[in-house]
């Protein structure tokens, strides 16, 4: 059985795999000897015919992970790689995740790749896409601003705790829609809060815990860097590595904030006002 798991939101992708493959150890596989994982970018046919054809000494079926077989390859590869899955026949689970694979408003297949405009697949990549995806899919697209808040009141609900209004506003706008973000903010608040007696968590833990605020500091940092100002640029860095920022994280968010501003130039400059953009730009009014 092959399932194909896709999509922009790599926190809820990534957690349905982790799902099925704790259904998989306890129905299955209970010594957890019969998982594989492999990343595909540069995966070749005759790799696939060997991680596929091995069995299990303790379990009746393996489950396999293969991350990106669609990406980054020469059509020729591709094409090979469709030909010889749609050949095959296997017991095995086969979970392939493909990150940089979204649908567009026709909900076809597309890459994202690196650019914010998605690419239309090729014919080897719609080829390999179709025996993929032929038996089960799993789409994750990110979440738009009221499935975030239904993610946000569950996930408080798993954690055990309550919220105020106002510290939810306050977080969900300093860290905007990144699910792993809010994600280990709110693990982080939690444990606080149960371990203090309970209650809900106010402005005053989220003072306390959340130590920066990131989205601002980034606000500031290319604010620095757009005015020249090396001086101020180079402290503001500082601070956020000493705060134990990744320095790649802080890449990300940097382009991610320049890409913000150019989007909504371009907005701007097609007539758009601030509440058409929040809408097509998919983003939190306070950014």
């Amino acid at each position: 059985m092959m399932i194909v798991v896709y999509g922009p939101d790599s926190f809820r992708a990534l957690g349905k795999i982790k799902e099925m493959k704790e259904k998989f150890v306890r129905e299955i596989d209970e010594l957890d000897t019969s998982f594989g994982e492999i990343e595909a970018k540069a995966l070749t046919v005759a790799d696939l015919s060997r991680v596929l054809a091995t069995d299990s000494l303790f379990a009746k079926k393996r489950l396999i992970l293969i991350r990106n077989l669609m990406a980054s390859k020469a059509e020729s590869v591709v094409g090979a790689l469709a030909d010889y899955l749609s050949s095959i026949k296997t017991d095995n689970i086969v979970i392939f995740y493909e990150e940089q694979i979204g649908l567009d408003k026709n909900k076809k297949p597309v890459s994202l790749g690196a650019t914010d405009k998605p690419k239309a697949l090729n014919k080897a990549q719609q080829k390999l896409w179709s025996v993929i995806a032929r038996d089960h899919q799993m789409y994750y697209p990110l979440l738009s601003d009221q499935e975030l808040v239904r993610w946000w009141e569950r996930r408080l609900a798993e954690l055990g705790v309550t919220m105020s209004r106002v510290a939810q506003q306050r977080l969900l706008a300093a860290i905007g829609p990144d699910l792993w973000l809010l994600n280990n903010e709110l693990e982080k608040l939690a444990a606080y809060k149960l371990a203090s007696g309970g209650g809900e968590i106010d402005e005053e833990d989220l003072r306390l815990l959340v130590s920066h605020d990131l989205n601002q500091s980034i606000f500031e940092l290319t604010d620095a860097i757009g005015n020249r100002d090396k001086a101020k640029a180079i402290t503001l860095m500082r601070q956020q590595l000493i705060q134990n920022v990744m320095p790649l994280y802080l890449l990300a968010m940097l382009t991610r904030q320049f890409k913000i501003i150019l989007s909504v130039r371009q907005a701007l400059d097609n007539g758009q006002n601030v509440k058409l953009m929040t809408e097509t730009l998919k983003l939190h009014p306070y950014v």
